[in-house]
């Protein structure tokens, strides 16, 4: 059911999607790790080159939460680029805010998708010495997006809480 609704949403074709909980690109690895015990379902959604092929800044990823509409945005560095993986990060997100909104309008008696996001950076290494670069990109980051992106090196693995 997940799937299909934010395929709707989304567009892709089906090679775009699955269920999966962890994704990994050159050694670096973003998870998603389910409470004790539960089955619930995320939705896995390939970004670049698949549910958005153009040349624009997009992330890698993004896993949803389907229990509760909790969004993850993934970008798996091969170089430690951050401030342009956050603007890849933001990209993706307006794109998606974009067709969240498109999906109300046409679907006036289904309820809204709330969707509350998370945003990750998985690369190499942190750069030594850009400390200071990457806290303000990270700030302003979550002074236009609403929310603080993390940046982490080689393996991410979120936690999620039981709801």
């Amino acid at each position: 059911m997940c799937k299909e609704t934010y395929q709707t949403i989304f567009g892709g074709d089906d090679k775009c999607y699955s269920n999966k909980t962890s994704v990994s690109e050159m050694g670096r690895t973003f998870e998603l790790k389910r409470p004790k015990k539960s089955k619930e379902i995320i939705c896995c959604i390939e970004v670049d080159g698949c549910l958005i092929q153009d040349a624009s800044n997009k992330c890698d990823y993004l896993l949803i939460r389907c229990e509760n509409a909790a969004f993850y945005f993934v970008e798996l560095k091969g170089r430690s680029d951050i401030t342009h993986g956050l603007d890849q990060l933001k990209s993706t997100i307006k794109h998606i805010q974009k067709k969240l909104k498109e999906y109300d309008k046409q679907n006036l008696k289904t309820p809204k998708i709330i969707p509350e996001f998370h945003s990750f950076i998985v690369c190499r290494s942190v750069p030594k010495g850009a400390n200071s670069q990457i806290n303000k990109a990270k700030e302003r980051f979550r002074k236009e997006m609403g929310h603080t992106p993390k940046v982490i090196s080689l393996k991410a693995i979120e936690q999620l809480p039981s709801l």
